[in-house]
């Protein structure tokens, strides 16, 4: 029985060591290695445009830059990398899109600038159809989870009083938890087995470039934009073949589970939760549909079980109607005068077709 118990304790103690390991070293939420985003955020800070480095959190990003805004930006922008790209036109603006934004990350978006005290005049919500997939206590940048709690707490709870936590008292706590954590070792593992190992760089220094034309790399902007890396963009018949090959797949973030409202009503109750208390603070909201990739589309609504996704369009225009916002763009390439040329890769349009169809606004 001795034997056992050791052996059994050397065994724990093996696994755990692996799994310390692996989540130090890949630590795909940056909770260890934060040294480039905060020389990014420090230099963006300072009104340079920059190379975006390969390996930075964007939650944390966001964070460090909103922080040190001295005023509220006229208008910001909600959304994912269907929106993070577009050239805005405004004089004065913050971009906080985040990569695959859900609603989740919404709500901790809006923390990031209500707990800082600049929140804007105007806000655009960018929303692609999978926001209503998943529950807002799921975010995608999970070093904004404190965010997300303290803003349902104002929005849902309606706590006026809300208190941001665990950014000074508990962060520690927190990462030594996720020493532990299975999983985090599972997200961890993941991330390896999809991008390897990453090599970080402690004391890399932040390349500052001299304007934000596009480039065989991206760039990060001080008002939040990036630009996209021109070296990687798609030819047609790549552009076609990828999207049909995740069609197949089933591995593509534009085919929902059912693409249907009906089983989303907590998440719409969120939704609406979040617009109407942004309305109720006198801020005026905007909806941007961003078009969908055409293979995509035509699929979809020629499948029956993703054409939910003309559902969700209708819900949206009826819900903006109800409220008076503005809605612009569309999901359906056809309307929005896309095309497969106006792609960059298999899932986004080109910069400059996005605003354009963010200027759309359909009768």
């Amino acid at each position: 029985m001795k034997k056992f118990i050791i052996k059994a304790g050397i065994l724990a103690v093996v696994i755990y060591f692996v799994i310390i390991v692996c989540n130090y070293t890949i630590d795909p939420a940056n909770i260890y290695h934060d040294n480039v985003t905060k020389e990014m955020a420090q230099r963006l800070a300072e009104g340079n445009i920059v190379k975006s480095p390969d390996d930075w959190d964007e939650g944390l990003l966001l964070e460090l830059v909103v922080s040190a805004l001295e005023k509220s930006p006229e208008t910001v922008i909600l959304g994912s990398s269907h929106t993070r790209y577009i050239p805005f036109e405004f004089d004065d603006y913050y971009n906080a899109s985040l990569s695959s934004a859900c609603l989740g990350d919404y709500y901790a978006a809006l923390g990031v600038f209500e707990h800082n005290q600049v929140m804007p005049d105007k806000i655009i919500l960018g929303l692609d159809q999978w926001i209503f997939e998943v529950d807002i206590s799921y975010v995608g940048q999970t070093s904004l989870s404190n965010y997300n709690e303290y803003e349902q707490d104002k929005i849902l709870n309606g706590n006026a009083g809300s208190v941001l936590q665990a950014v000074g008292q508990n962060a520690i706590a927190g990462e030594v938890k996720e020493f532990f954590s299975f999983p985090y070792f599972q997200a961890s593992f993941k991330t390896m087995l999809t991008n390897g190992i990453p090599e970080r760089e402690q004391n890399m220094n932040i390349e500052i470039v001299a304007d934000d034309t596009p480039a065989d790399y991206q760039k990060q902007l001080p008002n939040g934009r990036g630009t996209m890396n021109t070296g990687a963009y798609m030819s047609l018949e790549q552009c076609v073949s990828a999207a049909q090959t995740r069609i197949d797949s089933g591995e593509t973030p534009f085919l929902t589970r059912t693409g249907t409202l009906d089983i989303h009503k907590s998440v719409v109750k969120q939704f609406e939760a979040m617009v109407e208390y942004l309305l109720e603070k006198g801020i005026e909201v905007e909806f941007y549909l961003p078009p969908w990739p055409p293979t995509f589309y035509d699929y979809c609504v020629s499948t029956e079980a993703y054409q939910g996704v003309t559902e969700i369009e209708k819900y949206l225009r009826l819900y903006a109607k109800k409220l008076g916002i503005v809605v612009r763009g569309t999901y359906d390439p056809n309307l929005a005068g896309v095309s497969n040329e106006d792609l960059s890769d298999y899932q986004h349009l080109k910069p400059e077709i996005m605003l354009e169809t963010y200027n759309l606004i359909l009768e």
